[in-house]
C-alpha cells in the first residue's frame, strides 16, 4: 500500500458520538489527484520470484 503523503496532510480524522470515524478534507483537494495504490496479491493465484 502506498499513500501520498501530501494527501494525507489534506486530510484528518473525525469521530462522531457514536464512537465512529470519519475522513475530512482541511482543504480543497485537487481534481484527479491520486491518493493512493493499495496493491493486494493473492499467493494462491500469484507467484512470486
Amino acid at each position: 500500500m502506498s499513500i501520498n503523503g501530501d494527501f494525507l496532510k489534506c486530510v484528518e480524522i473525525r469521530s462522531n458520538k457514536d464512537n465512529l470515524s470519519s475522513l475530512w478534507t482541511k482543504v480543497k483537494l485537487n481534481k484527479d489527484q491520486i491518493i493512493g495504490v493499495i496493491d493486494k496479491v493473492s499467493l494462491k493465484t500469484h507467484t512470486i520470484h
